[in-house]
Order: structure tokens, then sequence, then C-alpha cells
């Protein structure tokens, strides 16, 4: 670390951070890839536009959202939601208090817990659509949860 010209303490970010951040990138590139090489994709047979599934859910980055349309009409679900959330998480800046000189409005303790609850509230509906809505969108245990129940 060194000294600012404010005496405020400054780490260097080249080339220390850059190297760092570079070879953590390239480590998490190698893990995907050979996840990628051991793992198979789990795709479906060719597309029949005569025979849809039932329930047809969105990729898992959208089933959040799709859960959503279960509880709110497709204004609030589609348009609302996800507008006010971007806008929360860009006006996080603005609302925390800083020790700059800034003033905010929150504490940072409070913005962490509002956004973890946000994001485990988000995770918890793409949970809820991916394994406990089947036929209908109707709710079901999952296949694994059965499983358990039944001794398998």
């Amino acid at each position: 670390m060194t000294a600012g010209r404010n005496g405020a303490k400054k780490v260097p970010t080249w080339p220390e951070l850059v190297l760092r951040e570079t070879v953590a990138a390239l480590a998490a590139l190698c893990v995907l890839m050979l996840l990628a090489l051991v793992i198979d994709a789990p795709l479906e047979g060719i597309a029949d536009p005569a025979m849809s599934m039932n329930p047809s859910k969105a990729p898992w980055y959208f089933i959040g959202l799709q859960e959503l349309l279960v509880y709110f009409p497709p204004w609030i679900a589609g348009v609302v939601i996800p507008l006010g959330s971007v806008a929360a998480l860009a006006a996080i800046p603005f609302l925390e208090q800083g020790n700059g000189g800034r003033r905010g409005v929150l504490p940072p303790p409070l913005l962490r817990l509002l956004f973890s609850g946000g994001l485990l509230l988000w995770l918890v509906l793409t949970v809820i659509g991916l394994f406990f809505r089947g036929p209908n969108w109707d709710w079901q245990l999952p296949g694994f949860i059965i499983g358990m129940l039944m001794g398998h």
C-alpha cells in the first residue's frame, strides 16, 4: 500500500491486481471447461410444433420471472418489478452512507441485507418454478423428494 495525495492509503492496481484478476478468470474458465467436458448438457429431442411440453418452462434464468407471472398481472411481473429491481440496484451508490463526505440515506449493512433478501427471493422463485411446478403449472413434489419419501 502507498499513501496518496491526501494521505489516504491506496492499493496498486497495475500489475498486481490485474494479474490476480487475470489468473482468477483463467482458473474459473478452466474449471468451466472441465465441467463442460465431463457433464453433458440436458438437451431434449428435436422440437415438434404439433406436441408441446406441459408445462412449457422458460430457461432457468427466466423461471423466476415466469413464477412471478403466477402471482401478478403480466404488466407488473414483466415490466414494473424487473425495472424496479434494476433501478434499485442502480440507486445503491446514491443511497449508501459513505465516509468520504457523501450523504447517503441507508447504512451499508442495511443495503447488504436488502440486496441479499432480494437475491434470496429471486432464488426461491427460481427453485419453485424449476422443481415444484408440474403439468398445468400446478404444485408438485420434485422427483428426488418423492424418491426419498418412498425409500428409493
